[in-house]
């Protein structure tokens, strides 16, 4: 029996997946402890009962119209359950090698389209590990992660685990010193001394002005994107699917970084006036442009990254893909930390305001005849980027599964095409961490593992600059760039003056 359709982007998803794309979302769990695989039993027939498609297969395609969920006859969650115990000595290795395998098994879509993996003998025998996986058209990551934490935690955990993610989203207006005019050179002694309701009367201006001038500037920049990506070929990570083995599976490596405070991502974003978002998209470029230096292969003077969009809401638990996203190029040469932020923050910015995202939405949502798919058009599409970069925002708080509490928490996307690179950034108890999958290729070794690696040392530079440059705006030091920043933020100045009268 029917229970509902997949949405035009589920269906999307499931018609487009190919030998070059695999469209996987994957979650793993550690813990110091064993893990009781019967708590998991029941803890995932709250899953299935929550969300029914994780007890259902997708049938009935259709030219036009998309494929609905059947709920799978006599279906037992135990069937989509696996225990394994890790070769001695249980490492992180023995575990990235394992994930790797994991997810390189394609789904029989005449089944359930999830499965949970149980790890024992981590850490030398005392730790485990749990890994899920689900396919895509079931729902985007951050839907798979809401579901998963919601089965094992229930409503009123979930609630308190979210809550402090919900109050960061309601930050308070920046304080008058820290806004950018104010930090003029020629501004800067006298910051004190400016009434408030004129700063206030500046910032509405300044909104205004710059809602202006981001839609002109995301119009324009979806047109250079469409004319780079249609007139140019990027090199790196390109590989000749015909020069390597042409079977339904194909090794995957997946490595993930040591965690970082996200107390210490707040110097680099109070220096150089960046997101979180920002900070992290520039280690990440800066951890594979090194890797790539190490074995000499840069052949390109962008990365271009699929950087998928959320479009849910903070309490919005549904599951199926309410997402989007845009490829967008960053700078692949050598800059200094405060050149490679600023130029992100240009970037994301744009993404932000960018017509792609929107459009893929709503043909995604509303537009999408299912006939008309094309996997060889997809697979032509997807192969313009270099990887995929998301990052999910997890629980604030440390949370429990079984009776255990969770160590470490990492969330993986899908890659763009074969030989790119699939990350995913998430946070978990004031913590972050990093994890990268990759096709096991010749041309670059240990890809996975080395950017993973790189991540943290990248992370650490990006930091120690920052020290220097708020030691640098607490003297009251202006180089060029600043000086540059000065008057161009004067010409905004000017263009709200010009607005107002």
């Amino acid at each position: 029996m029917s229970i509902e359709k997949l949405n035009n982007l589920d269906n999307f998803i499931l018609k487009t997946e190919s030998k070059n794309l695999t469209w996987t979302v994957a979650l793993m769990w550690t813990f110091e402890k064993s893990i009781d695989v019967n708590s998991l039993t029941d803890l995932f027939q709250n899953l299935v009962e929550e969300f029914p498609r994780f007890k259902s297969r997708p049938v009935g395609d259709h030219f036009w119209w998309t494929h609905s969920w059947e709920k799978i006859k006599d279906f037992n969650v135990s069937d989509c359950i696996e225990a394994y115990t890790l070769p001695l000595p249980g490492s992180k290795d023995e575990l990235e090698a394992y994930f790797g395998k994991v997810i390189e098994e394609r789904f029989d879509l005449s089944r359930a389209l999830w499965r949970c993996y149980v790890v024992y003998g981590l850490d030398g025998g005392q730790g485990s590990a749990v890994i899920i996986k689900a396919h895509h058209c079931i729902t985007d990551g951050e839907g798979f992660m809401r579901a998963a934490l919601l089965a094992s935690l229930g409503w009123e955990k979930l609630e308190q685990a979210f809550k402090i993610m919900r109050d960061r989203l309601n930050t308070p207006k920046p304080k008058p010193s820290e806004l950018p005019i104010l930090r003029l050179s020629f501004i800067r002694p006298h910051v004190n001394r400016i009434p408030s309701g004129l700063i206030d009367t500046y910032l509405f201006l300044l909104q205004i002005f710059s809602i202006f001038t981001w839609i002109i500037a995301g119009f324009v920049n979806s047109l250079k994107l469409t004319a780079l990506l249609l007139f140019t070929s990027r090199k790196n990570f390109r590989c000749d699917l015909n020069t390597h083995q042409e079977s339904s599976t194909r090794t995957k490596r997946i490595s993930w970084s040591d965690e970082i405070s996200i107390d210490d991502i707040r110097i680099p974003r109070k220096a150089f006036n960046a997101s979180l978002n920002d900070v992290m998209v520039a280690t990440v470029i800066r951890a594979i442009r090194k890797y790539l230096v190490e074995i000499n292969r840069i052949k390109d003077n962008d990365i271009v990254l699929f950087i998928p969009l959320s479009m849910r809401k903070v309490n919005d638990f549904r599951c199926e893909n309410i997402v989007s996203g845009a490829f967008t190029p960053f700078p692949f040469v050598d800059l200094t930390t405060k050149q490679l932020i600023k130029a992100v923050h240009k970037k994301m910015s744009l993404v932000k305001c960018s017509i792609f995202p929107v459009l893929i939405h709503a043909i995604g949502e509303k537009l999408i005849v299912p006939g008309l798919t094309s996997k060889t058009f997809n697979d032509w599409l997807t192969s313009w980027g270099h990887g995929v970069l998301t990052n999910v925002p997890g629980p604030a708080i440390p949370i429990t599964v079984a009776g255990q509490t969770v160590q470490r928490f990492f969330a993986l996307p899908p890659q763009n095409t074969y030989g790119s690179l699939g990350m995913g950034i998430l946070s978990y108890n004031n913590k972050l961490s990093f994890c990268v999958l990759t096709d096991d290729l010749i041309e670059y070794p240990l890809l996975a593992r080395r950017v993973s690696k790189l991540f943290n040392e990248e992370f650490n530079r990006i930091v120690a600059d920052a020290k220097i440059e708020l030691e640098r705006i607490e003297k009251g030091i202006i180089d060029e760039d600043e000086d540059k920043d000065d008057k161009i933020e004067l010409l905004k100045i000017a263009g709200i003056l010009v607005l107002a009268f």
